[in-house]
């Protein structure tokens, strides 16, 4: 078979389309437009500096189009890189990107504790095996090659009624192609799963079916296996379906030559989500993998679709239905006495081809002549097509002629094995108090009373499911609810024996035995963390209300089904429809005095209400949580508890370490997240090692450790991603954040650029708005202070304007306002606009109720600033060296240098030359080892002069140098400017000083400019020695002069 991903080698693209092997130069016309078909999704690249797998994945956050990612994964870590858009894809660049990966290191794994990992509930092996075929057997060759041709597509369907022989037809096909493959010595892989009811869970459903994957290819679909039976409450890494079906994919691919699994009994599934998951397995199954599905009625699967693509074989019931040949040879092998061809002719006619009518004729004419029994057959009731018969006259048929004309002996063994889907000796032993049940199923079996043995499961059998369904009607009638109860408590007790819980508990249901039910499911959730949320569920329904106060355990088992279950509405991991389940367990454990399982209830409150971003009523939660719990450093206290605890206790740790951060308590912060990180490292899947990690690196960007908040960020990137990728793009965009803000720091203005690019790619899901939309607003104001240390002024307007524009439009949104306001005051007094800033400031003010700790001190800095612009230094100074302090006490450096830069502007302005040197040189110093640029550089031209004034002051020659490097990308920023073309000036005059340009053209006089823009008459003198400056100019007449000229009035 050809291989079903392209492949890049020796700078060639190979793959197959049409089974035609296609061969395409990288680099060349046709490969750009190879790449720009909506059918290329994926590539994989070899060379001699590496390899990689590309995939083409859409750009999100509201830009739209695609881009490629290059994906490695090496000693079970994956690193990603950015590729490009397609037609970025030159040889050169996928070569720079593979040689990147490799080089790229692996982090170190800490040692992990032996915490339990949960586990798959115990399977019905018997479930796994088709039928024994009967030894007589008509071999309907037309169906059988039908089926071959089939395995050229995806699917095969057989679609139709009960009782037409679509399981005898695929089991016969199994076995035919069975013996053909060993007699070409060809190895072909046959799984085989019958469904019911209780199958509809996703994780069941997807773990049953691995299983079915016989123990000869063992290794197939182990780690798809693993992140099912894995799955975590955690809200940042739930084991996504569809990551666990890529890697059986991955298996399936090239493992085995050919194969195919059969699902039976299809139609029971009713699951959304697994009917979408199936989808998505069918569309991606290797070319030498195939499905049969087994069903009487249409899937909800995308038939239209694939029947266009020519994925897709059917079997309809007019293919199905016996032709006369096959009824007369059927009859042949059954019937030892002679008929004529016009009987079997009749009975055909009546009959209309259907299987089970036949073996109901057969079954009942076993004591009478042929001919004579086809005569009387047309005064029975009418057992033709089920679709023409209802389904009381096929059941009153069962009874009369079948069940009645047993001994009274096996009919009570006929109807008291009925209740169940799946017969073994032993366990029809159990419940009925007798010893000879094997005897017993031989017999039945071979009377041919629709009782089939399983292929390779010994000893187990089923009844024909419309036989089934009419002994277990009968038994309704004939034993008694009570009688049937009964036997359903004794089913219950040899399950447990045998270590079927899952069974056990169904059957302990079916009895009412409602107190052994819930002690059943408590056990099962102590053995192996029970992941089967829509199972978990439709049990917990059934116990009664009443019973649930003395059950905790079960009231928070129920309460996590119901929020976790993809069934669930509204909004994912929302814990307020599960509230009244969450307080009775929480009365129950403190009736019970189990303060540590309130602990742990209280964890995972605070946990599943932080991931929203209330904050508030976390912390209540986490602190409450912490005061029960052990202490996350006494790691013993939870060897052998449910690895979900220890996640828990690391979102208390992760929610009162942002509460400190929000306050501005960021060396609370950092206590708080780097126990929660070390913490989060010991647990196997360390899901809250990313999200602690980028918010560690967040505060000690804040706590002015700019090179260690790049560690966290760089380990954080390092970390694989999550299973599921809900929530993913947000994170990303966060994380992206940190990495802007230092590059930003660093004056590494087009590193930063190329993040925000890649960052503005991700795709929301809006899962999670609230979330969303901080990321996106948090990633809009970096970019705005891109475009301002750019001096794109009109592009930074109008991303300014559509931003706000954006937040105003919905009722969520509105609390980020605030920082696009502190941001826009700041931007308005920097271009000297101080009306506006004066009016954005007071617009805060109506937001103050609502503003966090440190927002309502970038508000007093604002205000700081407003007043040095005003010329009102005097006025600023105490406000300043009163949040100076304040930020030192809180080990807030970014924001004390931001400050004592201010203090030194300040101070100059009131000609206070020494204190201002000092200031400055205390903040180069503290500033210097970390590389601060922009925090220096924004502050502009007079943070230069002053800086020019202090370095022949400065003594030590690494703080000269660095002052003088600050100096140098000062110079290189206007000399960018000054290749603007909207931008002639050597250095561009501010908003502010382009009005006073043109009141003092129009020849207004100081003290008229003054009162004019609302500004004192020191502060005008400021300007027009600025304006002078940058014109080049020695007074007003050259000033004019030089304006006109360059248009700038």
């Amino acid at each position: 078979m050809a291989h079903t991903t392209p492949t890049i080698r020796d700078a060639v693209l190979h793959f197959y389309e049409n089974e035609q092997e296609i061969s395409i130069s990288v680099g060349s016309a046709r490969w750009f437009a190879w790449l720009q078909e909506e059918t290329t999704l994926l590539f994989s690249f070899h060379s001699l500096d590496g390899s990689y797998t590309a995939r083409k994945e859409h750009a999100g956050n509201h830009r739209g189009g695609y881009y490629w990612k290059a994906y490695l994964k090496r000693q079970g870590r994956l690193s990603r890189a950015y590729l490009g858009k397609s037609e970025d894809l030159t040889l050169d660049r996928l070569n720079e990107v593979a040689m990147m990966l490799a080089k790229r290191p692996l982090s170190r794994q800490p040692p992990q504790m032996a915490y339990p990992q949960p586990a798959a509930t115990p399977l019905l092996q018997s479930k796994l095996h088709p039928p024994r075929l009967p030894v007589q057997l008509v071999e309907r060759i037309p169906l059988l090659e039908l089926l071959d041709k089939g395995r050229r597509q995806k699917l095969t369907l057989v679609q139709a009624p009960a009782g037409f022989g679509k399981t005898t037809l695929v089991a016969q096909w199994i076995a035919r192609s069975e013996a053909q493959a060993a007699i070409q010595r060809k190895p072909w892989l046959v799984a085989w799963l019958s469904l019911d009811s209780g199958d509809n869970d996703p994780i069941r459903f997807w773990s049953s079916l691995i299983a079915a994957i016989p123990a000869l290819y063992g290794h197939i679909g182990q780690v798809a296996l693993a992140q099912l039976s894995q799955q975590s409450q955690s809200p940042f890494a739930p084991a996504q379906l569809e990551a666990a079906l890529a890697s059986l994919l991955n298996d399936l691919t090239g493992s085995v030559p050919e194969g195919v699994l059969v699902l039976e009994d299809y139609h029971l599934i009713e699951h959304e989500r697994i009917h979408k998951t199936l989808t998505f397995f069918i569309e991606h199954l290797p070319a030498d993998f195939h499905i049969v599905m087994l069903t009487r009625s249409t899937p909800p699967l995308p038939l239209v679709r694939w029947r266009a693509r020519g994925d897709l074989q059917e079997i309809h019931p007019n293919q199905l239905s016996f032709s006369l040949e096959e009824t007369t040879v059927f009859l042949q092998q059954h019937i030892p006495t002679p008929f004529s061809e016009e009987a079997a002719r009749k009975l055909h006619i009546y009959l209309e081809g259907w299987a089970a009518g036949l073996r109901l004729f057969v079954l009942n004419s076993q004591s009478q002549r042929a001919s004579q029994m086809i005569e009387e057959a047309f005064g029975l009731p009418h057992i033709g097509l089920v679709h023409n018969t209802s389904r009381r006259s096929i059941q009153e048929f069962f009874i009369s002629e079948v069940l009645a004309a047993q001994p009274e002996s096996l009919q009570l063994f006929l109807l008291q094995t009925s209740l169940f889907s799946r017969l073994t000796a032993s366990l029809c032993d159990a419940v009925m108090g007798r010893q000879d049940s094997a005897e017993w199923l031989e017999r039945v079996e071979r009377s041919g009373i629709f009782l089939e043995a399983l292929e390779s499961a010994d000893g187990w059998y089923r009844y024909h499911a419309l036989f089934a369904e009419a002994m277990r009607t009968e038994a309704i009638r004939r034993l008694g609810a009570e009688a049937l109860r009964y036997l359903a408590a004794q089913a219950s007790r040899w399950y447990e024996e045998h270590a079927l819980l899952s069974e056990a508990i169904e059957t302990a249901l079916s009895a009412q035995e409602f107190e052994r039910a819930s002690l059943l499911i408590e056990r099962l959730n102590e053995h192996a963390y029970f992941t089967e949320y829509h199972t978990m569920c439709r049990w917990l329904d059934q116990i009664p209300k009443s019973l649930l106060p003395s059950h905790p355990t079960l009231c928070f088992l129920f309460a996590q089904a119901r929020i976790f279950s993809a069934d669930s509405p509204g909004p994912i991991w929302r814990i307020e429809p599960a509230e009244e389940l969450l307080q009775m367990a929480e009365e129950g454990w403190r009736a019970q005095g189990e303060l540590l399982q309130i602990g742990v209830l209280s964890a995972f409150r605070a946990t599943f209400t932080i991931v929203h971003g209330f904050i508030a009523p976390a912390v209540a939660y986490a602190h409450q949580a912490l005061q029960l719990l052990p202490s996350a450093s006494a790691e013993q206290v939870y060897h052998q508890r449910p690895v979900e605890w220890i996640e828990w206790h690391c979102g208390c740790l992760l929610t009162l370490g942002m509460e400190a951060m929000q306050t501005g308590a960021f060396h609370t912060a950092r206590q708080y997240l780097r126990e929660g990180y070390t913490f989060s490292l010991h647990v196997k899947d360390r899901v809250f090692t990313r999200v602690i990690g980028r918010l560690l690196g967040d505060v000690y960007f804040e706590m002015g450790e700019l090179h260690q908040a790049n560690s966290y960020y760089q380990q954080t990137q390092a970390e694989p991603p999550w299973l599921d990728q809900t929530g993913e793009a947000i994170f990303l965009t966060q994380l992206a954040c940190g990495f802007i803000r230092l590059a930003y720091e660093w004056n590494d203005l087009e590193k930063a650029e190329q993040l925000a690019y890649e960052a503005s790619l991700h795709h929301y899901e809006g899962t999670f708005p609230a979330g969303e939309e901080a990321g996106y607003t948090q990633l809009e104001l970096l970019r705005l202070l891109l475009l301002r240390a750019r001096g794109k002024k009109t592009e930074e307007d109008n991303a300014l304007t559509a931003l706000l524009t954006h937040l105003q439009a919905a009722p969520h949104t509105l609390l980020l306002i605030p920082d696009v306001l502190i941001w826009q005051t700041r931007a308005q007094i920097r271009d000297g606009d101080l009306l506006a800033a004066k009016r954005t400031l007071n617009t805060l003010t109506g937001y103050e109720k609502d503003l966090s700790a440190t927002q309502q001190q970038a508000m007093q800095l604002l205000s700081a600033r407003l007043l040095m612009a005003q010329g009102e230094a005097a006025a600023a100074l105490p406000l300043l060296k009163q949040l100076f302090t304040h930020a030192q006490e809180e080990q807030h450096l970014v924001s004390a240098l931001e400050i004592q830069v201010l203090i030194a502007l300040a101070s100059a302005d009131l000609k206070q030359s020494q204190e201002s040197y000092q200031q400055l040189a205390s903040a180069l110093s503290q500033a210097r080892r970390e590389g601060f640029l922009r925090l220096f550089l924004d502050e502009g031209e007079p943070l230069a002069i002053l800086l020019r004034k202090l370095i022949p002051s400065l003594t030590e020659k690494p703080l000269r140098a660095y002052a003088q490097s600050i100096l140098h990308a000062h110079a290189h920023s206007f000399s960018f400017r000054a290749s603007n073309p909207d931008s002639p000036l050597l250095e561009l005059l501010s908003a502010q000083e382009l009005r006073v340009l043109t009141l003092l053209v129009a020849g207004h006089s100081n003290p008229e400019i003054a009162e004019e823009l609302i500004i004192s008459i020191n502060t005008v003198k400021g300007h027009i020695k600025n304006i002078y400056r940058k014109l080049d100019v020695n007074n007003r007449v050259e000033a004019g002069e030089v304006a006109r000229r360059l248009k700038l009035l």
